[in-house]
């Protein structure tokens, strides 16, 4: 329960989050002692009497914006040497000592472990002294209510930290060992939520399948262990709440046992997010994930099997160090991955149709794929605290001009013409354009991918058939006949709402401006993009 404020005359306060949910939990949690204390929050950020920027360490745009961030503040401070500037989460545990070189002007840098004990770190401050917490310790429960963003959904953190030591990531450094909160702890948490009126919670943890594992002992039975089915079980019944969802889980840990549970009970929603991160076994290993992509596959399908309804949502890395890895028929593998994307998708739009809580947009929602062969070049980039792995080089910087470019032409596959030579005979295409993109001088034939060879539909035949003789007479400049053949296949292609154009269009309005204004005599049909 709230507390009385120690002291209503603290002055105001502003917090600004970075990162994931976790980060956004532990502000709520800062907001509430912050109020306790007798601050309250501030109407503008340069206004604030107290400034706490909740940092990540994951995304590197989020690093930077704190350090502009922090800037700001630096110079504020200087005219107002009362302001008190506090720096929390994963950037202030990972830089530690060498943050409050670069912003002396910080009062308190503390790590997320230490987010419950921000009252007596701040009254540490009050006493002149410039605090550094970011020593690994036992996470105090606190007992102080959050401030809630939300007056309906409300997070509720159940594992802290992370025993992981996937080779990529920097939670267990900056995070700590995985810390379970007890179950009667957590309910009464959740219990005071649905007396407040909320009806959905969200159980939070880096690894949160991992759950309850710190608490097991030797000579345990199975039935008496505390594992996250447990949890949810223990919780289920509260009155009040209609939904419980949870993240984020590892396929290591996602038990079969976790899956029956979420199928037996009925407030679990059915969507889980179950980051895959690569589909090479390779670069798992490399990872240091501690599963196959055989063994991911194995937990959808059980999903599906259990739960037909169910969502599954999943993350992957693209530039890990040692990728990229030589794959077999990798161009055709890709290829096939986006065509079976649209067809996931014409599925869930299919089931959609039925479902009338849906706003039309979600209805009509579509994909963007730019794909391209060839060579490029690989690295690390950074320090040895914090390296990036980056792919550079034109083939890269291609296939990222062609998946907007591909809303240009209102088509959902754009092929560049080096992984169409390495597999057009595995497919059905639709040559689109012979164009140079934005930033580039060479140009690239690109193509739409339409289907594997031999299936496409006779609608679709008869559109590229129609297109392809419009593409002919237009590069031989026969603009009338051109404009006539591409109205035809216009009238072949899939309309629906929010979709921007179609290929036969933009060649209409082309054909149209070059019969006004024709091109000159040594036209050789290229097409420059003047956007990205």
């Amino acid at each position: 329960t709230n507390k009385s404020p120690i002291n209503p005359l603290r002055g105001s306060y502003w917090i600004t989050t970075f990162g994931c949910q976790m980060n956004k939990a532990d502000s709520e949690r800062m907001s509430g002692i912050l109020e306790y204390m007798g601050y309250y929050p501030a109407a503008e950020e340069l206004k604030a009497d107290l400034v706490l920027y909740n940092t990540c360490t994951i995304r590197d745009s989020a690093e930077q914006k704190v350090y502009s961030y922090l800037g700001r503040q630096a110079i504020r401070k200087r005219s107002l040497p009362n302001l008190k500037i506090i720096v929390a989460g994963c950037l202030a545990q990972q830089e530690g000592e060498s943050l409050l070189r670069r912003v002396p002007e910080i009062d308190l840098l503390m790590g997320p472990q230490h987010c419950n004990r921000l009252e007596s770190l701040l009254n540490q401050v009050d006493t002149g002294q410039q605090v550094l917490a970011t020593e690994e310790q036992f996470i105090l429960e606190d007992i102080t209510t959050p401030r809630r963003d939300s007056s309906i959904c409300g997070w509720v953190n159940i594992i802290y930290g992370c025993n992981e030591r996937c080779t990529y990531c920097v939670v267990p450094s900056v995070r700590g060992k995985e810390q379970s909160r007890t179950p009667e702890v957590i309910k009464s948490e959740i219990e005071n939520l649905a007396k407040s009126g909320y009806k959905e919670i969200t159980l939070l943890g880096q690894n949160i399948d991992a759950y309850g594992r710190d608490f097991q002992v030797q000579n345990q039975k199975d039935s008496e262990r505390i594992t996250l089915s447990y949890l949810l079980n223990y919780i289920h019944d509260i009155d009040g709440i209609e939904r419980i969802r949870f993240a984020t889980s590892h396929p290591r840990y996602f038990t079969k046992e976790l899956i029956d549970t979420c199928a037996e009970l009925p407030k679990v929603c059915e969507h889980f997010h179950i980051p895959f991160q690569s589909g090479s076994n390779q670069i798992l290993k490399n990872m240091g994930r501690g599963y196959t992509i055989e063994s991911y596959k194995n937990i959808i399908i059980y999903i599906k099997d259990s739960i037909p309804k169910a969502a599954v949502s999943g993350d992957a890395i693209v530039a890990f160090y040692g990728a990229p890895v030589p794959l077999k028929n990798h161009e055709f593998h890709a290829c096939l991955t986006a065509l079976e994307m649209e067809k996931k998708l014409e599925i869930m739009r299919s089931e959609w149709a039925n479902e009338s809580d849906w706003p039309e947009l979600v209805h009509n929602i579509r994909h963007r794929v730019g794909l391209n062969s060839g060579e490029m070049v690989t690295g690390n980039m950074g320090s040895s605290m914090r390296m990036n792995y980056t792919m550079m080089g034109d083939t890269v910087n291609l296939a990222a001009r062609l998946e907007p470019a591909a809303k240009q032409y209102g088509v959902y596959n754009f092929v560049a013409q080096n992984t169409y030579k390495a597999v057009k005979n595995e497919f059905e295409w639709r040559l689109l354009d012979y164009l140079v993109v934005k930033g580039k001088k060479e140009p690239v034939k690109a193509y739409e991918l339409v289907s594997l060879k031999g299936e496409m539909s006779r609608e679709q035949s008869e559109l590229v058939s129609a297109f392809n003789e419009g593409l002919d007479l237009y590069f031989k400049q026969e603009w009338k006949n051109a404009l006539s053949k591409f109205k035809e296949a216009s009238e072949l292609e899939e309309d629906f709402l929010y979709r921007p154009t179609t290929p036969s269009k933009i060649y209409i309005e082309r054909c149209n401006a070059f019969s006004k204004k024709p091109p000159p005599k040594d036209w050789s049909g290229i097409w420059a993009m003047n956007t990205k």
